[in-house]
């Protein structure tokens, strides 16, 4: 159970995250994918995450 609501939380913030980039809330982007990102994540969920986070923090480099 860990292991599923850990990866919808990080996704929650994430989406939390992508939402708040196309509204122009910055701060709450970047707040967001900081709540995403500092949880521990064993090596398998990192890798199952990584394009989502990549794509949330290309989004907030403008790109």
């Amino acid at each position: 159970m860990r292991h599923w609501a850990l990866i919808e939380r990080v996704r929650a913030n994430l989406y939390r995250a992508e939402l708040a980039v196309w509204l122009n809330n910055l701060e709450l982007a970047r707040a967001s994918l900081q709540a995403a990102t500092l949880l521990e994540l064993t090596e398998d969920e990192k890798a199952a995450l990584s394009d989502e986070i990549a794509h949330v923090t290309r989004l907030l480099a403008g790109g």
